[in-house]
């Protein structure tokens, strides 16, 4: 689903697709969301209940960018409405994490 290479046979690149039998793996795989607790985890430990700063530090941690002023809007209410587990999850299933630009 994540066009994995065969390890038996040396490939100089990997191929590139986009399928949603890979973004349903990667929304549904047990890694992403052991990762997705693990992130929220260490959020809460270094900010505890400041909803605003885990956001920032997410967003430096998994994009290597401060978060826009509307992506911190929508990310404060997914974590009021859905915590910040979900929101962590949202985060490495995004686009901008799984693709270089």
């Amino acid at each position: 689903a994540l066009d994995c290479p065969d390890p038996s046979i040396k490939t100089p690149s990997r191929r590139v697709t986009t399928t949603p039998l890979a973004a349903l793996a990667l929304m549904n795989n047990s890694f992403v969301l052991r990762q997705s607790q693990k992130l929220s985890e260490r959020l809460r430990n270094s900010h505890g209940d400041d909803a605003i700063r885990a956001i920032e530090e997410a967003y430096l941690v998994c994009f290597a960018r401060p978060v826009t002023v509307d992506e911190l809007q929508r990310a404060t209410q997914l974590v009021h409405e859905q915590g910040l587990e979900t929101f962590c999850w949202v985060l490495l299933n995004a686009t901008e994490f799984m693709y270089i630009n």
